[in-house]
């Protein structure tokens, strides 16, 4: 694979406008923007937009493979050249049952689903099946569906769990990753949510159509069931009707105030970017297949960290009770250490690894006067290299300061400054 030398242009951050406020329309750019320019003005901001990415995508063994190009359909049969359909088992959520504040989900025979999708009837019933969250990569390493889009190459998650399969921490993300394949009939749904860990996502459309209801972060606290005080299930309940697809920002009233929201149309080729806290509901419009990673690096690994730190509260006050029976601090650590590895996917020294690990790779890089080879073979330079490593050393600097790890972070932060001494003064 050629790789691609990507870098980040420091002298132009100052001139990027990072207040909050929500864009009047949900933006459209190109696949062909400058990396630059998309880091600065996307991940840095965390604003959302829609890429339309014919461009990028052109090249993708699934965009072939994967479509029927004759009726520009999903084509599902391809998969039988890659797994036993018979004996392989897929993840399903079944739309049509609610389980907690989520979708019922089971495993079933990529077989049984193939028959199921090519069943017009039954995909037309009330229990809809959605293969999502296949873990496919992973499984599929030998064939190359796609190329991550090099705006999203900075991706710490994913270039640390190619990592962990042979580390002591691996069991915090179940040895696997976060990329995945989903494959829905037309009316498949997922409810209102906000991704994982606070991280962004993109999705892309390899064929078929999605229709995406987002929410700017703050307005999720209006969005709030009054019968059992969670999280709405279904937005449309509330939401008024509107079958225009304007990407206009606008505003409905419920319960007393006025939230904002965006409703988006996103078609083949096309992609979209959701940045961290972006609380989101989808449905596909018709049969479809994207492609879908979640990551997160230096623009919002400090949301990463404010979550993990509120989330770890949630888990105090939960168990409050139990703390004068731990024998000592350390016991009472690892309750709530171990409670919040199972409610969040990821505890505080699973995060500290994560960062040391990302910092131990830029700080090698730097000090050699390397171009880091990141994810997915792109060239990461030296000025992104420093703006990384700089981040770390300031999330480090917190972890250190306000919690008791049983690692010593000391010493990286010294590395940390001592590379970056060496190369301002170089």
């Amino acid at each position: 694979m050629e790789l691609e030398e990507i870098d980040l242009n420091s002298s132009e951050q100052q001139n990027v406008d990072h207040s909050s406020k929500p864009p009047e329309s949900f933006p459209i750019v190109t696949g062909t923007m400058h990396y630059n320019d998309f880091f600065r003005h996307y991940l840095e901001t965390n604003t959302p937009c829609l890429i339309r990415a014919d461009a990028v995508m052109k090249s993708w063994a699934s965009c072939t493979d994967w479509v029927d190009s004759e009726n520009q359909v999903p084509c599902l049969e391809y998969f039988k050249n890659l797994l036993n359909a018979d004996e392989y088992n897929v993840p399903v959520s079944n739309c049509g049952k609610k389980f907690f504040n989520c979708q019922e989900k089971c495993d079933m025979s990529f077989g049984a689903f193939l028959k199921y999708w090519n069943d017009i009837k039954q995909c037309q019933k009330s229990n809809i099946y959605y293969l999502k969250d296949w873990h496919f990569v992973k499984e599929f390493p030998q064939y190359k569906a796609y190329r991550t889009p090099s705006f999203f190459s900075s991706d710490w998650l994913n270039e640390y769990l190619d990592y962990v399969e042979d580390n002591i921490f691996s069991q915090a993300f179940n040895n696997s990753d976060y990329r995945f394949v989903y494959a829905g009939p037309k009316d498949s749904w997922t409810p209102l949510h906000a991704d994982v860990y606070g991280s962004y996502s993109w999705s892309a459309n390899v064929i078929g159509e999605k229709e995406w209801i987002f929410f700017p972060p703050g307005y999720e606290k209006y969005l709030i069931n009054p019968d059992n005080k969670e999280l709405m299930y279904d937005i449309y309940e509330v939401l008024p009707f509107d079958e225009k697809y304007s990407f206009q920002c606008k505003s409905f009233n419920y319960d007393g105030h006025d939230i904002l929201y965006y409703k988006v149309r996103q078609k083949t080729n096309e992609i979209i970017f959701v940045p961290s806290g972006w609380y989101h509901q989808v449905k596909n419009i018709e049969n479809t297949i994207s492609i879908n990673h979640n990551w997160f690096n230096a623009s919002n690994i400090q949301k990463i960290w404010n979550i993990l730190q509120d989330e770890l509260k949630k888990v105090e006050e939960e168990i409050r009770d139990c703390k004068n029976s731990c024998k000592d601090k350390k016991e009472w650590n690892d309750m709530c250490q171990n409670l919040l590895r199972a409610n969040h996917g990821m505890n505080m020294e699973e995060f500290l690894d994560l960062c040391i690990y990302i910092a131990r790779k830029r700080i090698t890089s730097i000090d050699n006067a390397d171009a880091f080879v990141s994810y997915d073979g792109y060239k990461h330079g030296q000025t992104h290299l420093v703006y990384d490593t700089k981040v770390l050393k300031d999330i480090l600097s917190q972890i250190d300061r306000e919690h008791a790890i049983s690692r010593d972070v000391t010493k990286i932060i010294n590395e940390i400054d001592v590379v970056l001494s060496t190369r301002l003064n170089s």
